[in-house]
């Protein structure tokens, strides 16, 4: 039969097509079956026997006559419809095959989305979609500034297809965090061709809600054209402004692409303005010494810590004289908290750093003569208190002359004291004056650290027993040679145990400890005594800082001793590691490289600790109690 035939057609027809019984008298279309292509988008079992509209899902949104209007047309009706099942519009026709047979053909409708290019271009909109690969699947960008890119050279290829390197790998670095659902979104500033954008990224979800790719949106934040027009005429008044500064001056994107700089900024890179913007600084550097290596580390700091940078650097002329400069990086944050772009300045600063090297030589001047004049009294001090104690000396064999002047011994004391203090204090001084600049001298020896430090200890144990503190000293091993520098090890060790003393406890405890592995020999110097504060455990090392309160501590003090500790240990290349708990204790863990310099044979400290004692007074001067060792 030839309806028969017709249906043999429509099995391998390459369009959608269903069909059924139209009813005239009950005005009702019932489906009785569909072809191959159209079992793609519906399920046999949902339409044989339903109504065509409840199947399409139209019936509230075509004219309820529509079965009259089929009927009325006999042969073949069409309407252009939305089908929401299969979330498309469709032109849908209607062919009478036999009888009160009929064919329901589906035909998609025209795509308008050849249109949304020209529509998203009127509205200032650029737009991208990549797949999981990256490939550019649907675009309107196009570019100048790398070279002329087309939107339809894009598609199908990759960013590292398309643009340089460092700029490729930053897109697919963005890119990949969406990918790896490490963030929902990105938003920043972009600038495209000279305009600035709101950039944003999102993901894209399939069914599984896993994603697929990416789309990115830019809009233009510019709103009209007066706007337009009042910015012109601020970037004039800007470029101007830029141009008679005489720092350099340049900005950014976050992609480290140049987007301005000032006259001063182009002629130190012996080119135009014009020739830097839309480069890298790989693209416009001069020097073969890598130093744009070291800028782009910087602006990623940058961007990353979303904070200005402070660095300098030094440029050696073609005569030897050297020019200093420095440079401040700022972020330019957006409302969204992103970073769109990095503003910097450099200026030359070899005036300053004259100045300073002046001021440093006046500083080391003022020091050292400060030195002189005050040791030269104290000097004057010690000796006349040794005449004194000679002549109570040979007092004490008359014991009725002794007896009228035994009590000035005291007063003596006093003054030997204070006389100490004193000395400590100018000795800390000028100690950290040459240690700022550098200045002071370094020599490390091969010594047996173990036997160094146990020495120390010993000579300290009689004091700090008359001041009822009780001391421990224990080491998993019974020497070890290491290098380290003996005065500066000796002036560690005694400003330790020094505060460990004065910050102690009556009848409180001191425990010095020594342990080495492979990298480092630590010294460990705990007290029993009354802690230190969590919030003041960052500033114990800062010059002039004390943590504890004067008015409970039983001594004075200048606040520059664990300074110059921290100092002398990192002559050593070591490092210092405090650990305290309020009223309960306190440990400082000072910790030197394992290391020997290059000697045949280490020496011992016989002679040098013959000066333990005069150092010990000096170094515990500060403590409010009479010195007898």
């Amino acid at each position: 039969m030839e309806f028969q035939n017709y249906i043999k057609m429509i099995e391998k027809a390459p369009v959608i097509c269903l069909w059924g019984v139209l009813k005239e008298k009950t005005s009702s279309f019932k489906l009785l079956g569909m072809n191959q292509k159209a079992k793609g988008a519906f399920n046999i079992n949902d339409i044989v026997g339903k109504d065509i509209l409840n199947v399409l899902g139209i019936k509230e949104k075509v004219n309820d006559n529509l079965i009259y209007e089929i009927i009325k047309n006999n042969k073949k009706y069409t309407l252009e419809e939305y089908i929401p099942i299969l979330n498309r519009f469709y032109e849908i026709e209607i062919v009478n095959i036999y009888d009160d047979l009929f064919a329901v053909w589906l035909t998609k409708c025209y795509d308008y989305s050849q249109y949304t290019k020209e529509i998203l271009d009127k509205l200032n909109i650029l737009l991208w979609v990549k797949d999981k690969k990256g490939r550019y699947r649907v675009t309107n960008l196009s570019f100048d500034n790398y070279g002329k890119i087309n939107s339809e050279d894009m598609i199908g290829k990759t960013d590292f297809e398309i643009f340089p390197i460092d700029i490729a790998t930053n897109f697919n670095a963005s890119d990949q965090k969406i990918l790896n659902k490490e963030i929902d979104k990105i938003l920043t500033l972009t600038f495209i061709d000279d305009k600035c954008y709101n950039s944003s990224l999102y993901p894209i979800y399939d069914n599984n809600k896993d994603v697929v790719g990416t789309i990115g949106l830019c809009i233009d934040i510019k709103k009209n054209q007066s706007a337009k027009d009042e910015a012109q005429i601020q970037k004039k008044m800007l470029e101007l402004i830029s141009d008679n500064i005489p720092d350099h001056i340049f900005f950014k994107d976050a992609n480290g692409i140049f987007k301005h700089c000032n006259e001063n900024f182009a002629k130190a890179y012996k080119c135009t303005k014009e020739e830097i913007i839309g480069k890298s600084e790989d693209e416009i550097s001069i020097t073969n010494d890598k130093s744009h290596i070291r800028y782009k580390e910087e602006d990623a700091k940058v961007c990353s810590a979303k904070r200005k940078i402070i660095s300098e650097g030094v440029e050696v002329l073609q005569d030897g004289s050297k020019v200093y400069t420095e440079t401040i990086k700022v972020p330019f944050i957006d409302e969204n908290g992103m970073v769109g772009g990095i503003l910097g300045i450099c200026r030359d600063i070899s005036h300053r750093k004259e100045a300073e090297v002046e001021f440093e030589r006046l500083r080391m001047e003022f020091f050292a003569n400060l030195s002189h004049e005050f040791r030269t009294p104290l000097n004057l001090i010690f000796s006349s208190i040794q005449l004194l104690d000679m002549k109570l000396e040979q007092c004490k064999d008359n014991e009725e002359n002794y007896s009228s002047i035994k009590g000035y011994e005291k007063y003596i004391n006093i003054i030997r004291q204070n006389g100490y203090r004193l000395l400590k204090l100018v000795n800390n001084l000028i100690d950290s004056t040459r240690l700022d600049v550098g200045s002071i001298e370094y020599t490390p020896k091969n010594c047996d650290i173990i036997n160094y430090v146990e020495n120390i200890f010993d000579s300290v144990v009689e004091f700090a027993n008359q001041n009822s503190i009780n001391m421990i000293f224990d080491t998993m091993i019974e020497e070890h040679i290491v290098a380290f520098d003996l005065d500066k090890m000796e002036r560690i060790i005694l400003n330790l145990i020094s505060n460990a003393i004065k910050f102690n406890k009556k009848n409180g405890l001191i425990e010095v400890n020594i342990d080495c592995n492979d990298k480092f020999v630590e010294i460990e110097v705990k007290d029993s005594g009354i802690g230190i504060p969590n919030d003041k455990l960052g500033e114990v090392f800062e010059k002039f800082k004390q943590a504890n309160n004067r008015m409970t501590k039983v001594s004075e003090g200048s606040g520059i001793g664990l300074s110059l500790v921290k100092s002398l240990v990192d002559l050593h290349s070591g490092k210092i590691e405090v650990e305290s708990r309020l009223g309960e204790y306190t440990k400082f863990t000072v910790k030197i490289p394992n290391v020997l310099v290059k000697e045949d044979t280490y020496i011992n400290d016989e002679n040098h600790s013959s000066k333990y004692i005069e150092n010990i007074k000096v170094e515990f001067s500060d403590i409010y109690l009479n010195l007898s060792i």
